[in-house]
């Protein structure tokens, strides 16, 4: 009897190499970071207690490898000195050994390094034990998928704005995102979409449309433009849609970080417009944020 037949994604029959165990991986799986962060707790004295976790983890050859552990394990940490401090809790990858490793780093120390932050640990001036100590885990977004992180909308249509900059354009000019945490490697796309914008008085006949970007713990005037777009309109009262995306990759060896995306509308030199008109289109101005996947 004939059948069909072929070889394994891998191409070799029996127990394969190391590097093809990590290409597998690299398919499947596609995202860095925590899937499963630990649990944290003190221990006795400066010890910490690290409950089991589970990761992904570039190893620096455009392949992703799994790491974690199963039970809880423990980890020193030094007592507070004069100065307050952070010090972050990351595992060290060793792809050719297979082995990884628990470091302490002080905060930043971590980047460029192989491997996935597993706790942030915020040691106060003069701290002599663990209780004293606030133990963060590390943010879980690992693993297979992505897709979208955050939608928020804006459906303030009858608020009339008369502003003219991307730096005038808060408030009721603009919607804003949830905290996304951004991981290294990984690419995102922000858009914003206006179904029915409303062109009411001036001459310029122009509004633009943009999204931009701030770390989560700042405000809104320090949202930076990433993209912009044009949105014009055939008169006044007069009403346009628009829409904006930026697709951006999060640099390798950066480490991870929550931002804020804001989209903006404003009027070109003069007039005013509203950011929607009644009708039955859904949302006005909507936001999305997106993970598309990684870049190893």
């Amino acid at each position: 009897m004939t059948t069909p037949g072929g070889l394994l994604a891998w191409g070799q029959a029996g127990n394969y190499d190391a590097i093809e165990d990590r290409m597998v991986v690299t398919a499947l799986a596609g995202r860095e970071g925590l899937v499963a962060a630990p649990a944290l707790r003190p221990l006795g004295g400066l010890t910490v207690g690290v409950g089991p976790w589970l990761g992904i983890v570039s190893c620096g050859d455009r392949t992703l490898a799994v790491v974690g552990a199963r039970d809880e394990q423990q980890q020193d940490v030094p007592a507070g000195g004069a100065q307050p401090r952070t010090d972050v809790l990351w595992a060290d990858i060793d792809p050719d050994a297979g082995t990884w490793q628990g470091r302490l780093y002080p905060a930043g120390g971590e980047a460029g390094r192989l491997g996935v932050l597993l706790a942030t640990i915020a040691v106060p001036a003069g701290a002599n034990s663990a209780a004293q100590m606030e133990l963060i885990p590390g943010p879980a977004g690992g693993g297979a998928g992505g897709g979208l992180l955050s939608y928020t909308v804006n459906n303030a249509a009858g608020n009339r704005n008369n502003v003219y900059t991307w730096e005038q354009a808060t408030g009721f000019a603009s919607v804003v995102s949830n905290p996304v945490d951004l991981l290294p490697g990984r690419w995102y796309r922000i858009r914003i979409f206006a179904t029915s914008v409303t062109w009411e008085s001036g001459t310029s006949l122009e509004c633009r449309i943009g999204v931009g970007s701030r770390q989560a713990t700042q405000g809104q005037n320090a949202a930076i433009m990433m993209r912009g777009a044009n949105i014009s309109f055939r008169g006044n009262g007069r009403t346009s849609f628009g829409s904006c995306e930026h697709i951006f990759q999060r640099p390798p060896g950066l480490p991870v970080q929550s931002y804020l995306f804001e989209g903006r509308i404003w009027a070109h030199i003069s007039g005013t417009y509203r950011m929607g008109s009644n009708s039955g289109h859904g949302d006005y101005v909507s936001l999305s944020v997106e993970d598309l996947g990684g870049g190893t």
